[in-house]
């Protein structure tokens, strides 16, 4: 089983690992009750980070493998979608996790990827039935050499 390198529970605006190391602090964030049980676990509390927060961390001592990696996420939009949402991102890997307007009510989560062979691909749930605001979602992206999935509960 592959070990976490980085493990967040967002339930405050400075959070960190659990044994403390790749500290990330929240700007523009709010500390807001959280969606309680989920398919990952228990969250009593979460970050809203409205329309401007944010958060960057330094990766660049993490030990990564860019042929296969994994990411999870629990989120919820709070409003309509009416433009590219950021959720995770990073340079390094390259990958990006966001969500994208499909309509008025609904929205899609999209996991894009950019392996160094074959430039930037993606999978998202477009085809699927449309994500909605107000909702707590669970979604992993995982990549493995070159298959790109998304998978959202």
């Amino acid at each position: 089983m592959a070990t976490p390198l980085l493990d967040y529970t967002l339930d405050d605006t400075t959070v960190g690992n659990p044994d403390g190391s790749f500290e990330l602090t929240f700007t523009d964030a709010t500390v807001v009750p959280g969606p309680g049980a989920t398919a990952a676990g228990n969250y009593p509390d979460a970050l809203d980070l409205g329309a401007l927060g944010k958060g960057a961390v330094d990766v660049s001592a993490l030990a990564i493998d860019r042929r296969q990696f994994s990411l999870r996420i629990v989120f919820q939009a709070n409003g309509p979608i009416t433009a590219r949402a950021n959720l995770l991102e990073s340079n390094r890997l390259p990958f990006a996790l966001f969500l994208a307007p499909r309509s008025s009510t609904e929205f899609d989560l999209v996991a894009s990827v950019s392996p160094v062979v074959h430039g930037w691909r993606a999978a998202t749930t477009r085809f699927a039935a449309g994500l909605r605001p107000g909702v707590w979602y669970v979604a992993d992206l995982v990549y493995d050499i070159d298959t790109v999935a998304l998978f959202v509960d």
